[in-house]
């Protein structure tokens, strides 16, 4: 009931305005500040949410990788809900934030809702993308579709629904981040996964947007609140005298919701516009405020996100599903969720089985016939992630996840409630191995759904599981050159970038230089860094490729290519007679035709115009006997696009 009250008189201040996006930069402090949460080996599954980024900009393939993987840790602690798009821009262009300690940008996209909504328990005057679609999700479990028919719409699963922006200009922050997979961070460095992970929760809509004091001593409440901003006005009310007093005791504000989730938000005796009421005050009961805790500097890492106190705050804090996963969506029936943990590996090979006697989540059946979305596109596209099938429903299918967030049926066994073990070596895959999403320990990521009968109606449960596999497939790129003091005249040093080593044990590259037959093999020992350093000669292109292992084998990467890095200019000579004229191209690669990519001869006369390519003849020679008399001029454009000329007179 009090949130209704707060809900109306909110609404009852907010204008309508349309659907806009909630922006907030990020905040890092230049100290150090020591603290290391590193990912455990051992940890909780809490569904099947794909996040797939979008990646905008020349951005170096080592803080790609880390970015993905930042990514990964979230997939494993979000509840279930359709796939999360987030546009991650490199930005190195932007200058205005190269002397501060401001490195990212996070933007989200929010829709206005109607006082007429104001009954629905999740809806607050504005509402993230990201909680209308966990809303429908468990809408759709519950066969109740139409709660958000008008609200929900196709662009909100085409488009990013997240942009987080990060500055780059003159490579600040590319010089001040580690990327490390394993965690290991010096304290000169920032742990870009880290920040990456604080990004994305705050992206969820972990943002006091209202910043600015424009009254003094008076609480800029915001017009239009999130569900996070509903929660803490909540705690401070809505007059802004009163809320501004309550935030600025020095004491933290404890934020509880009526589902008896709680935490506590950092708000020091002085308005902090980047801070107050921004972050949380960290404890290590609750992962998220370690995360989001209002300390973070170089040094700092948190990894361990994944928590039932993590899951609770999106159902809790910012109004998402709770405890429902998956509806089957046929005749009413429904699908609970099994929180799984990394203990619960499924072998590369051999069999596995379920734990019979746990007992499944049972969801109440509820129709409603006069609540199916009126986009016939957006049904479509729904469907697809919505767990059903029109064999007996009573057995198990086992489902690979996708990188596009939908899921590969490999497995069906029909009329069957139980089992003894289902066998690995049976499962079907139906794509390329490139096409499955992994977790951030490199296995597949799968879930066992169990129908069985219930009391009433057939009942499914969803186990999450991960899958040992093959490792991925590594890709790699240049990210810099690396300059000496006393660089040596041909040879130079790469640093290569690179991507999806989550899982692999041993990297084994083989460089192929243009100017040799054979490749050369080399074990990358600290390739955990995100990137080997190769050496190069600067005048001939670089063919890598990696070979990636781990416990059940390996495979290799598509070849990758480095052109030359600064190439020997070309020295053209040419040599006449009344017939032909002879072309000399080298330079310390090679001489020949190879050499030159175009030609043309030009009429030193204004009448004249460009007489065209010649075809040249064994030995570089052109062919001129048959020009009328006149003056001309050669243009030999070589394979650097560099134009030299000879003038000569027919």
């Amino acid at each position: 009931m009090r949130k209704i009250l707060m809900l109306a008189m909110l609404f009852s201040l907010s204008p309508m305005m349309a659907q806009e996006e909630i922006e907030d930069l990020s905040y890092s402090s230049e100290s150090v500040i020591d603290k290391n949460i590193g990912l455990p080996i051992v940890r909780s599954i809490y569904g099947g949410t794909k996040i797939i980024p979008e990646f905008e900009g020349n951005w170096p393939y080592e803080m790609k990788g880390a970015f993905k993987l930042a990514c990964e840790i979230w997939e494993e602690a979000l509840p279930t809900t359709f796939p999360i798009r987030i546009k991650a821009v490199w930005d190195e262009n932007t200058s205005k934030y190269a002397n501060q300690s401001i490195f990212s940008n996070v933007r989200f996209k929010v829709k206005n809702c109607s006082r007429e909504a104001v009954d629905h328990h999740v809806l607050t005057p504005r509402s993230p993308w990201t909680q209308m679609k966990a809303v429908l999700w468990l809408e759709l479990a519950y066969k109740l579709a139409g709660l958000f028919n008008e609200r929900v719409t196709p662009n909100m699963f085409m488009e990013p629904e997240i942009t987080i922006t990060y500055y780059n200009y003159n490579h600040n922050l590319e010089n001040l981040c580690s990327c490390s997979l394993d965690g290991t961070v010096d304290q000169e460095h920032y742990d870009f996964v880290t920040m990456a992970l604080r990004d994305i929760a705050k992206s969820f809509g972990l943002v006091w947007s209202s910043k600015k004091i424009r009254v003094p001593e008076k609480l800029n409440i915001p017009a239009s609140p999130t569900p996070f901003e509903t929660h803490v006005l909540m705690s401070l009310g809505a007059n802004p005298t009163v809320a501004y007093k309550k935030a600025t005791m020095g004491n933290p504000v404890l934020v509880n919701t009526e589902e008896g989730y709680n935490i506590s938000l950092y708000a020091p005796s002085v308005w902090d516009e980047e801070r107050s009421l921004n972050y949380f005050i960290p404890t290590s009961s609750k992962k998220i405020s370690e995360l989001l805790s209002y300390q973070f500097g170089k040094g700092t890492v948190v990894r361990d996100i994944a928590s039932d106190d993590t899951y609770r705050m999106f159902s809790c804090l910012l109004n998402w599903t709770g405890l429902v996963a998956v509806g089957i969506g046929n005749e009413g029936n429904s699908c609970g969720e099994k929180v799984s943990s990394t203990n619960n590996i499924l072998p590369f090979k051999g069999a596995f089985s379920l734990n019979h006697t746990a007992k499944a989540m049972s969801i109440n059946s509820y129709s409603k016939t006069d609540g199916l979305l009126d986009e016939d596109s957006l049904r479509n596209y729904v469907d697809q992630f919505i767990p059903k099938s029109n064999r007996p429903f009573i057995g198990f299918e086992v489902f690979f996840l996708k990188n596009d967030g939908t899921w590969d049926n490999v497995y069906y066994e029909p009329g069957l409630e139980s089992f003894d073990e289902i066998n690995v070596n049976e499962f079907q895959p139906h794509y390329d191995i490139d096409s499955y999403a992994r977790s951030c320990d490199g296995y597949l990521r799968c879930r066992v759904v169990r129908y069985a009968n219930g009391a009433h109606k057939v009942e499914g449960t969803a186990y999450y599981f991960l899958l040992d596999y093959l490792p991925q497939r590594v890709e790699l790129a240049r990210s810099a050159t690396i300059k000496q003091k006393d660089e040596d005249e041909y040879l130079r040093e790469v640093k290569v970038g690179l991507n999806n080593l989550e899982g692999v044990t041993k990297v084994v590259v083989s460089q192929l230089d243009e100017d040799n037959e054979m490749p050369y093999l080399y074990e990358v020992k600290d390739f955990k860094k995100g990137y080997f350093i190769a050496t190069v000669d600067k005048d001939f292109s670089t063919t890598f490729t990696i070979t990636a292992y781990n416990k059940n084998g390996s495979t290799t990467s598509y070849p990758y290519t480095l052109a030359p890095l600064d190439p020997s200019p070309i020295n053209v000579e040419f040599r006449y007679n009344s017939k032909e004229i002879s072309i000399i191209a080298s330079n310390r690669r090679n001489s020949g035709n190879n050499l030159i990519a175009n030609m043309n001869i030009t009429p030193l006369l204004p009448v004249g115009g460009v007489i065209g390519k010649q075809a040249l003849t064994i030995g570089n020679k052109v062919e001129v006997s048959s020009l009328p008399k006149g003056s001309y001029v050669l243009n030999v454009y070589d394979i650097y696009n560099k134009k030299h000329t000879f003038k000569f007179i027919k």
